[in-house]
């Protein structure tokens, strides 16, 4: 059983006992295509988007795993590409290994385009605009990742 119902009133739950402020943001975000949100966040380094306001790593995370859990993405779909970060982040060469996992995530998308579409096209979006160049950016990359995988969760339908 999800903790939140994928629909309106599920997100609006989602936002309960957040600032008025954080509401109108989020609310905000939700109503822009995913390509507006990369385009929010390529004006900055993913690390110094943590330094300056952590809370929008956050906010991201809540949109993104709202909007995949709308495109119907399985749970094992997504886990299969965290666990690939996940393994990334374990090795040397990050950053280059970052980047040529877009390839493995064009190959899912070419199979599974509905339900990996934001998913695919934010993270993917997110490597394109160069916003992660070094370790501290990857550290906030890994960040962004979590906190998509953590409010997928409180919405997928298939738990």
């Amino acid at each position: 059983m999800a903790l939140y119902s994928c629909d309106k009133t599920g997100f609006n739950e989602m936002l309960q006992g957040f600032s008025n402020e954080w509401k109108t943001d989020v609310l905000r975000m939700n109503s822009n295509p995913v390509s507006a949100l990369i385009e929010e966040l390529s004006d900055n380094r993913l690390q110094d988007i943590v330094k300056n306001n952590a809370d929008k790593i956050i906010q991201y995370g809540q949109i993104i795993g709202y909007k995949c859990a709308e495109d119907k993405l399985k749970y094992s779909q997504l886990r299969r590409y965290v666990d690939e970060i996940k393994n990334i982040e374990q090795s040397e060469n990050r950053i280059a290994k970052l980047k040529l996992f877009r390839i493995h995530l064009l190959h899912g998308y070419s199979r599974q385009a509905k339900e990996l579409e934001s998913f695919y096209k934010f993270i993917d979006g997110i490597i394109k605009s160069s916003t992660v160049e070094d370790e501290k950016d990857f550290e906030a990359f890994v960040h962004l990742i979590d906190s998509i995988t953590a409010h997928f969760e409180a919405f997928r339908s298939d738990n």
